[in-house]
C-alpha cells in the first residue's frame, strides 16, 4: 500500500512540472500553420518602377493599384503571423485582434475577415486558402512587377 502511494505522489510531481510546458492542442496546432504558412509566403512584393510617361497610362495605375493592395495585405498577415507564434511561444499577450484572428483559424478555420481583401469561396478553409490562392496571387503580383513594360 505504501509503495502504491509513493508511485501515485511521483506521478503527480511529474505531471505538475509537464502542465506547464505543455502548451494547449489548439495552440501547438495554430504554431505549425504559421510556421509553414511563414515559410512558404514571399517576404515581400517588388514595387513598380516608377516613370512620368507610366503615371499617365491607365493600365499601369491599375497594376499598380493591385500590387500596392497585395503588398499591403501580405505584410499585414506577415505581421499577424508573427504576432501568433509570440503568443504559442509565451513572449506577447493576446489582444482584441488576435482572440479574433485565433478563433477564427483555429475554431471555425475560416479565413479571417481583415485578410479577405478580394473574393474568395465562402466554404475555403485557411490552409487551403493561404497554401493555394494567396501563395499563386502573390507569386503573379511579384512576377508582374518584376516585368511589367508599359
Amino acid at each position: 500500500m505504501l509503495k502504491m502511494s509513493d508511485d501515485e505522489l511521483a506521478y503527480d510531481e511529474i505531471d505538475s512540472s509537464l502542465q506547464n510546458k505543455v502548451a494547449p492542442s489548439w495552440m501547438v496546432v495554430l504554431k505549425e500553420h504559421c510556421q509553414v504558412w511563414l515559410a512558404e509566403l514571399p517576404k515581400e512584393i517588388c514595387k513598380l518602377r516608377h516613370a512620368k510617361e507610366n503615371v499617365k497610362n491607365p493600365i499601369f495605375r491599375f497594376f499598380e493599384r493591385e500590387i500596392n493592395l497585395g503588398s499591403r495585405l501580405l505584410n499585414e498577415i506577415h505581421k499577424d503571423l508573427i504576432e501568433l507564434l509570440e503568443i504559442c511561444d509565451g513572449k506577447h499577450k493576446q489582444n482584441n485582434h488576435t482572440l479574433e484572428l485565433i478563433a477564427t483559424l483555429v475554431k471555425s478555420k475560416e479565413v479571417p475577415q481583415s485578410w479577405k481583401q478580394y473574393t474568395i469561396p465562402r466554404d475555403v478553409i485557411a490552409h487551403v486558402w493561404m497554401k493555394s490562392d494567396l501563395k499563386e496571387r502573390v507569386k503573379q503580383l511579384d512576377r508582374l512587377s518584376d516585368n511589367l513594360t508599359i
